[in-house]
C-alpha cells in the first residue's frame, strides 16, 4: 500500500468554473502484475463527489514536467469518486514483458491527471508525482531468470541431487542456508528437507521427516558438538514441543529468566531449575486456584479413593473419600479460626461432634497440659503415702518426663501426726481442690484441707489434715489430692 503526501495543484478554469485539485493521501499494494491505487481527491478544497476522468503515467523523476515516462499511459474515464475517495487497479506491464523495463529496480513516480468526466480540456496534473514504494516491485519475482538483474546462480547453488544451497556449494538438504564463512553444519538423524546454520556453523535449524522423537515431520534445532537440542513436531494425536535425549526443556521470559523447566526425568520446576518432584514450585506464593468453591483432589491410584482439600467463603475443609459430597470431616472457619471435627459450625476453638468407633469422642495418648490461668483440666495430681512420700503424680506446669515422675516438682512436709503440707510451686489458693483419703480397715478417716498452713502462709501451699471420725484423733494416712 503506497502512502502519498499532500500536494497542492495550480488553479485552472474548466468549463466556465474553477477547480483546485489536491491528492492528499494514497496507497498501493501488489496484486499479481497489477496493483491497487487508492487516493483522496478534493475539488476546490472539498472532498470530491461525482465522476472524473483520470490519467496515470510512470516517470523516473518526482517533478512534473521532468524525466522520462516509463511504460504506457493508463486512463480511467468517467471514474466514480465518493466523499473524495477513489480506488483503481493499475497495470503498467502491457505489452507483455514490459514489466522488466518498467520496474527494473529503479525508483518510479506516479503522475496523476484529473479533469471533469467528459471534458475535452487538458488534464490537471497533480504535483509532485507520487513515489511508488516497494510493494509493486514484488511482481519482479515472476521473473525466474533474473534476480535484480543478476543470474540466479549468484544466489542459489544446486547440486546433482537437486539440493539447493545458499551460502554453500554442497547443500546437505533440499534447502541449506549456511554462513559462507562457517563450516557446513551437521544435522543428526534422518535426511533433512531444510537446514539453516548459525554464524558459527553450529546449532542449525532443520526440517526433517523423522520419527526418533515420536513426531513427524520435525522442525529441530541441533548442536553439532553434542547432538540434538530441541524440536517442534506433530504426530497423529498431538502437537509436540520437546527436548532431545539428555536435555532439559525450558520456558523463559524477560530475556533469560527461567520460568519453567522440565528436566530429563519429566519433573516440572517452576521457579527452580532442579525440581525434585513431578511438580516443584519455588515461590512464597507459588500456587493459586481460583474459582467457585475451588478444591484440590488427591487420588490414590491403588484404590482410586480420593481426598479433597476445599475452600469456600474463606473456610478451609478436608473431605476424606467417604465425606465427599457432604460435610467436611474437618473444617477451619474463616475469621474465628474455630476448628470443627464432625461439625461445620464450630463455636469453640475446637469443637468435636459425635463419638468415634470406640465410643469415645476424644482420645489422648500422652499427657495434657493447660495454662495456669485457665480452667477445665487438672493442673496437678499426686498420691501421698502415710509417711509423706509421693508415690504417683502429675504436674502440668512442667514439660518432659518430670511431669509424671515422682516427686514431679512437688514438696511434701510432715508437720505432725496426720498433718501434711504440700508445696505445689505455683499459686493454688484460688483453685478448686479435691482430696480423697486412703482406705483403713477399722475406722473411717476424713481429710481436711486448708490453704497455706491453715493460718495464711504461702499461696503455693495446701495443708491436708487427717483425723479419725470416731475419735477425732490426728492419725497418719495416705491420700490423693487433685488441683484444678
Amino acid at each position: 500500500m503506497v502512502k502519498t503526501h499532500p500536494a497542492h495543484a495550480r488553479i485552472f478554469s474548466l468549463i466556465a468554473f474553477s477547480m483546485l485539485w489536491l491528492l492528499s493521501a494514497s496507497s498501493a499494494h501488489a496484486q499479481g502484475t497489477a496493483f491497487t491505487y487508492q487516493g483522496k481527491l478534493t475539488d476546490a478544497g472539498n472532498p470530491a463527489n461525482g465522476n472524473y476522468d483520470l490519467q496515470f503515467k510512470l516517470f523516473d523523476t518526482p517533478t512534473v514536467g521532468t524525466g522520462a515516462q516509463q511504460g504506457s499511459t493508463l486512463t480511467a474515464p468517467n471514474w466514480q469518486v465518493t466523499a473524495g475517495i477513489f480506488t483503481i487497479t493499475l497495470d503498467f506491464t502491457f505489452p507483455v514483458g514490459q514489466i522488466l523495463t518498467v520496474f527494473d529496480g529503479q525508483t518510479r513516480f506516479l503522475e496523476i491527471g484529473v479533469r471533469p468526466a467528459g471534458s475535452t480540456s487538458p488534464y490537471t496534473l497533480l504535483s509532485p508525482r507520487q513515489p511508488i514504494t516497494s510493494s509493486p516491485y514484488a511482481i519482479q519475482t515472476i521473473n525466474s531468470q533474473q534476480l535484480g538483474g543478476l543470474p540466479a546462480s549468484r544466489f542459489v547453488q544446486l547440486d546433482g541431487s537437486g539440493n539447493a544451497g545458499i551460502g554453500t556449494n554442497n547443500p546437505g538438504a533440499k534447502l541449506s542456508v549456511v554462513n559462507p564463512d562457517a563450516p557446513e553444519p551437521i544435522v543428526l538423524g534422518a535426511p533433512s528437507a531444510l537446514k539453516v546454520g548459525s554464524l558459527a556453523g553450529t546449532i542449525p535449524l532443520a526440517l526433517r521427516q523423522n520419527t526418533d522423537e515420536g513426531a513427524t515431520p520435525t522442525l529441530a534445532w541441533f548442536e553439532t558438538s553434542s547432538g540434538g537440542l530441541g524440536y517442534l513436531g506433530a504426530n497423529a494425536n498431538k502437537f509436540i514441543v520437546g527436548a532431545a535425549a539428555g536435555k532439559q526443556l525450558g520456558l523463559r521470559s524477560n530475556g533469560s529468566m527461567e520460568g519453567l523447566v522440565i528436566d530429563t526425568n519429566g519433573n516440572v520446576g517452576i521457579g527452580t531449575p532442579n525440581p525434585t518432584s513431578k511438580v516443584e514450585i519455588a515461590a512464597q506464593d507459588g500456587l493459586k486456584i481460583t474459582g467457585f468453591q475451588p478444591f484440590l483432589t488427591l487420588r490414590d491410584t491403588a484404590t482410586n479413593a480420593r481426598s479433597i482439600l476445599a475452600g469456600g467463603n474463606g473456610d478451609f475443609g478436608f473431605y476424606p473419600n467417604s465425606f465427599i459430597g457432604g460435610s467436611p470431616a474437618v473444617l477451619i472457619k474463616n475469621n474465628s479460626g474455630n476448628v470443627g471435627i464432625g461439625t461445620a459450625t464450630p463455636q469453640a476453638k475446637l469443637q468435636i461432634a459425635g463419638a468415634g468407633t470406640n465410643g469415645y469422642t476424644l482420645g489422648v495418648e500422652g499427657n495434657v497440659t493447660q495454662n495456669l490461668d485457665k480452667f477445665g483440666f487438672a493442673k496437678a495430681m499426686l498420691h501421698v503415702d502415710q509417711s509423706g512420700a509421693i508415690t504417683r503424680c502429675f504436674n502440668s506446669t512442667i514439660a518432659g518426663n518430670g511431669m509424671t515422675v515422682p516427686p514431679c516438682g512437688f514438696i511434701v512436709s510432715v508437720l505432725g501426726t496426720g498433718d501434711y503440707a504440700i508445696d505445689f510451686r505455683f499459686q493454688v489458693v484460688d483453685r478448686f481442690v479435691a482430696v480423697t483419703a486412703g482406705v483403713r480397715t477399722i475406722n473411717t478417716i476424713v481429710p481436711t484441707v486448708c490453704y497455706g498452713d491453715c493460718n495464711g502462709g504461702a499461696p503455693t501451699v495446701i495443708t491436708v489434715v487427717i483425723r479419725e471420725t470416731s475419735t477425732g484423733h490426728f492419725i497418719q494416712g495416705s491420700f490423693t489430692i487433685i488441683v484444678y
